[in-house]
């Protein structure tokens, strides 16, 4: 993850101001690939307490997001590998699964999905089979219509909901729902004025921010107003740990990850208005940042 805010920055293993953390990431990466026998492709973390298919979704978006931007030959073959892996991995729902369930799970999903479309984007192989399941599987949990999702079943309620229902949102939109559809709608209409952003929980604005920022409008300019003040505020200003966000966060995870993930995910977030480009291009120009 510590990779990603890098290449988002456009700083990559070839050129910018941290070429070589970069190259170290990536280098870190491919060492791991290697060390791992008869598994080609396999980038999952051993003994972490994240989940080991987030790790390799992860990897193999900073994989294919450093070939593309450089299209370095050297990567070319690890970031096709680590595609290959996933699309090998997908269950028969189109979920891939959660290693503590062993279940398809929405959140998992999405950072695997993110790994193929950017693949895609740079022009690596992606089979068409992994986005037809992954849609599959997004039926299987969604509730409202499609304008709501669960986890591992529609079922789910409250907080956890409300994130996986972000999640959930942006998926469909990556899988090809427009922009008129009416689940959608409902649900980003949802996420805007029922919740809006949150102070507790940096994983559901990740999500939040990007669907609000592809659909546009007054919506995201709102949103954007509320979250971006929230995450300069928030900056830690002074001593050790200046220029970097604590965990703050009601989950697991953000103590888990620690400073390093807290601040990963918030540059990430912030990084929106560049690193992602909008899907619906009708709202190109909305509500960028100033």
């Amino acid at each position: 993850m510590g990779l990603l805010p890098f290449l988002g920055a456009g700083h990559t293993h070839q050129s910018g101001a941290y070429r070589e953390q970069v190259q170290g990431g990536l280098s870190f990466l491919l060492r791991s690939m290697n060390a791992k026998k008869g598994q080609p492709g396999d980038l999952r973390e051993r003994g972490g307490t994240s989940g080991t298919m987030y790790s390799q979704g992860l990897a193999t978006i900073a994989l294919c997001e450093a070939y593309g931007m450089t299209q370095d030959k050297a990567l070319e073959s690890p970031a096709q590998t680590a595609l290959n892996y996933l699309a090998e991995a997908q269950f028969a729902d189109g979920g891939w699964p959660n290693e503590a369930t062993k279940r398809g799970d929405t959140s998992v999903l999405s950072w695997v999905l993110m790994a193929l479309k950017t693949g895609g984007m740079a022009d690596l192989n992606v089979s068409e089979a992994s986005f037809q399941g992954a849609s599959r599987f997004l039926d299987s949990v969604q509730s409202n219509g499609g304008a709501t999702y669960g986890d591992q079943g529609p079922e789910r309620r409250g907080r956890v909901a409300t994130a996986t229902t972000a999640i959930g949102l942006l998926s469909r939109m990556h899988l090809g729902w427009k922009r008129d559809n009416e689940a959608l709608q409902r649900g980003v209409q949802a996420l805007a004025t029922k919740r809006g952003p949150a102070t507790d929980d940096l994983y559901y604005n990740y999500y939040a921010t990007q669907v609000l920022w592809h659909y546009g409008g007054s919506l995201w300019e709102k949103w954007n107003q509320q979250m971006r003040q929230h995450l300069i505020t928030s900056q830690n200003q002074s001593g050790h740990p200046k220029g970097s966000w604590s965990p703050v966060g009601v989950y697991p995870v953000d103590k888990q990850g620690g400073r390093h993930y807290c601040t990963s995910l918030t540059t990430l977030i912030l990084e929106v208005y560049y690193r992602v480009a909008p899907i619906y291009h009708d709202r190109a120009t909305d509500g960028l940042a100033p």
